[in-house]
């Protein structure tokens, strides 16, 4: 099931509205809704809109939930999700900022330390199987990473093995010296290659054996 269809159920029973209802507000069938909240159906722009006006949704968000869903899972992390909570306040939970970053300096992540900011996301936003406690983030400083990243981006990852990290996805990664980057990866036989986000800064190649840390970004949050 897609995050869209996710929240559209959540909304509509939290308004208390019956499908019925909603479809025919909406001018679609009640059949076609039942698949958007059930069955990952996504609906093109228009009926988006029509549902998040009917639902009281913000709408920029819904249509990007939208396209997000639509995307390859590869292509999910770049679609920003916006702050503004859509649903309700016990469905928030809360990721820490942990660090400051550009594509220039490596920077260091401390768990333990008190975190730079706190980040309210519904849950609908968060990946599958994912408990928020194992997530945080990082902030854009400056537009070093531009197009991809800007300043004031955050960026959300999740603690991830190598095994599950894809060719092109956007990691966090930590050296033996405990030195981190935000970088693009690349793999060519034992070898992973971390490309900057910078033509200014050259790749990383490492052993995969010599990656001490690589966590993946999974939502890029945008002011």
């Amino acid at each position: 099931m897609g995050d869209l269809g996710v929240l559209i159920l959540s909304r509509r029973k939290q308004r208390g509205l019956s499908r019925r209802q909603v479809a025919r507000a909406a001018g679609i069938s009640e059949e076609y809704l039942r698949r958007i909240e059930t069955m990952g159906k996504v609906p093109n722009d228009e009926v988006v809109i029509r549902l998040a006006e009917v639902l009281e949704i913000d709408m920029q968000q819904a249509v990007l939930m939208a396209h997000r869903d639509r995307a390859p899972e590869a292509a999910k992390a770049f679609f920003p999700v916006f702050r503004k909570p859509l649903s309700r306040a016990k469905e928030l939970v809360s990721v820490p900022v942990v660090a400051y970053v550009d594509a220039l300096e490596p920077f260091r992540i401390d768990l333990n330390k008190p975190a730079i900011d706190e980040i309210p996301l519904s849950a609908v936003t968060l990946p599958e199987k994912v408990a928020s406690s194992h997530l945080y983030a990082v902030r854009v400083k400056g537009n070093s990473m531009l197009p991809l990243f800007r300043d004031g981006d955050d960026l959300v990852a999740k603690p991830a093995s190598i095994g599950t990290i894809r060719e092109a996805d956007v990691v966090i990664f930590q050296d033996v010296e405990g030195n981190s980057w935000v970088k693009l990866v690349e793999f060519q036989g034992d070898e992973v290659i971390f490309r900057s986000l910078s033509p200014l800064r050259r790749p990383i190649r490492r052993r995969i054996d010599e990656a001490v840390k690589l966590d993946k970004v999974t939502l890029v949050l945008r002011k």
